[in-house]
């Protein structure tokens, strides 16, 4: 092994920045569609099997590891849409939304806001970048800032609904917290997760209190951009596929994140499809690794 345990996943030089607090976050996504061959991936996340000395190891020395045969949440594997449709009780539930007609009026809004006479162009409809309501409230008139996502609580039904509808017109991203909220067989199911392996670990690999689980559903091609989560991650897919990228802190400056008064801010600048160099010169620099999880 590397002496710095981050060179050999990312190609490059790098020291472990320690980040206390775990997040679970359980997934449903479909495949997804063909990304493009970046250059600045240098290698794939390892696999190891579920237990083994080595992944633990790494773990420990925060490099990102993919956990092959865990039964970390075997009780959620028959989680479809339809289970959920059936088992997920009739709270409201947190959904992300892009729409192709709230784009145009946002740019519309913004062109007469700033008496710009350019035409500019809204992000694609599957790109969805977080924002902070409240950094976006303190800025209130200071700011010409105009999201194109909106987060609204809907049932479960009236999300499929619109996950079945046409997405060249509106693209929903479901993002929510398992709490008392969902119905009593999905509580059950969340309460036989492997929570002892967690609890096993936590101090060995530093890391803080469990804070959050979430259930992520997402459209085929839905992206989110490069960030930075504030929360160490155990991603467990449980239907389709989803490609991560990820990339070594060292690379911080290189990634030309948003400052951190902005809505944006934890995200990168940068569109990883198509980098602007002459903006953005410094990503040129960057190195990442990818995983697939499945």
């Amino acid at each position: 092994m590397s002496e710095n345990p981050f060179e050999a996943c990312y190609g490059g030089p790098g020291s472990p920045v320690p980040q206390p607090v775990l997040n679970n976050g359980t997934g449903h996504f479909e495949d997804v569609e063909p990304h493009p061959n970046y250059n600045f991936i240098t290698g794939n996340v390892p696999c190891y099997d579920f237990n083994d000395p080595v992944a633990l190891n790494l773990i420990k020395e925060q490099v990102p590891v993919i956990l092959r045969g865990a039964d970390l949440v075997s009780s959620a594997m028959k989680w479809d849409l339809d289970y959920l449709s059936t088992h997920i009780g009739g709270g409201r539930f947190a959904v992300f939304i892009r729409n192709a007609a709230a784009d145009r009026s946002a740019v519309a809004q913004l062109q007469s806001s700033s008496n710009q006479s350019q035409s500019c162009q809204p992000e694609p409809l599957h790109i969805f970048k977080y924002f902070d309501e409240k950094k976006l409230a303190a800025l209130q008139e200071k700011s010409t800032f105009q999201s194109t996502m909106v987060r609204i609580e809907m049932t479960f039904q009236e999300f499929l609904k619109r996950f079945q509808g046409d997405r060249s017109q509106e693209r929903v991203y479901l993002q929510q917290p398992l709490n008392n909220t969902v119905g009593p067989q999905i509580a059950s199911d969340f309460i036989q997760f492997n929570w002892s392996w967690a609890a096993e670990h936590k101090k060995e690999f530093n890391w803080g209190p469990l804070t959050s689980n979430l259930l992520l559903i997402g459209q085929k091609g839905n992206i989110t951009p490069c960030h930075f989560d504030e929360q160490q991650n155990l991603f467990c897919p449980l239907r389709g596929r989803k490609k991560i990228i990820l990339f070594n802190p060292d690379n911080f400056p290189y990634l030309y994140p948003y400052p951190v008064h902005h809505p944006n801010d934890r995200q990168s600048q940068v569109n990883l499809d198509n980098p602007d160099m002459g903006r953005f010169p410094k990503f040129a620099m960057a190195r990442a690794v990818q995983a697939t999880g499945k």
